[in-house]
């Protein structure tokens, strides 16, 4: 009974390594698209925003906030082309409405011009 038990944890945790490490290989090979996404939700320390991709809704959740997002507050998305459920959120600057002017639906090749040059930026 003993190996039985050994073998199923040693299966579920060798299944989930490799879980693991096939979305960081997948994440680092992908295609990438930069879109905007709209904060849904504020229930700190967790935050829900969304964001389209050739015209389908995404949604994800964080755990790491800033004090000041607010609900509807845009920011930059990163969008893996491989599977676009997967995303990356910048908080490290608000997009204000009026830079907003068309938002393509497979998303941006490279940051847009209208956000800030920045170099190394902080997605989650």
């Amino acid at each position: 009974m003993k190996k039985t038990q050994t073998f199923i944890l040693l299966t579920l945790l060798l299944f989930g390594l490799v879980s693991v490490i096939k979305t960081e290989i997948m994440m680092s090979n992908s295609s990438i698209r930069y879109s905007i996404g709209s904060i849904e939700k504020v229930n700190l320390p967790h935050i829900k925003y969304s964001y389209s991709y050739q015209n389908k809704i995404f949604s994800r959740v964080v755990r790491k906030y800033k004090n000041d997002i607010q609900l509807n507050d845009k920011f930059l998305i990163k969008i893996y082309v491989d599977d676009p459920s997967v995303s990356d959120i910048y908080l490290g600057e608000k997009i204000s409405q009026d830079k907003i002017i068309n938002i393509p639906s497979e998303g941006w090749k490279e940051i847009p011009s209208f956000f800030s040059k920045k170099k190394n930026l902080d997605f989650i």
